[in-house]
């Protein structure tokens, strides 16, 4: 079986073929932990999926990943100049992703691993800190000395 993901921020459509493309099921989950796990039992072992890469796909790329499938990545800018579509919509844009994996058309972007994620998003939030301190000592700095 392979499932092509279309991930946004509040929910997820996917689309699942067989090997010579045709459509078993469609699916609507609600992009949140809960959710994803009354899905996973849907995909069989060996099951390969295709979702599109955006800032939300990180819970559910984790999940799958952690389940032992096969999950790919899809480069969003270069399949959008793949599958132009004037029907597009998110049951298109699953069935799309599943198709191109199928037949291995799919562009993918790298993905590194689970610690290496774990230690960017650390790094990001430490960057986020300084970029607060900053800004509360220039606030600071602001004050009249009349008030101080």
């Amino acid at each position: 079986m392979i499932v092509g993901i279309d991930v946004h921020r509040n929910y997820c459509e996917a689309a699942s073929i067989d090997e010579d493309g045709k459509l078993i099921r469609r699916w609507r989950f609600k992009n949140q932990s809960e959710a994803i796990e009354e899905f996973l039992p849907n995909l069989p072992e060996g099951t390969r999926v295709a979702m599109e890469s955006c800032s939300y796909f990180y819970p559910l790329y984790s999940q799958l990943e952690r389940r032992g499938f096969q999950v790919c990545v899809a480069h969003p800018l270069k399949v959008k100049l793949i599958a132009e579509s004037r029907n597009k919509n998110d049951r298109v844009d699953s069935l799309i992703l599943a198709q191109l994996l199928r037949m291995n058309y799919l562009p993918t972007s790298y993905i590194p691993p689970e610690p290496t994620r774990q230690t960017r998003d650390l790094l990001r939030y430490r960057a986020s800190l300084a970029r607060q301190r900053t800004q509360v000592t220039n606030r600071i700095h602001r004050i009249p000395r009349s008030l101080s």
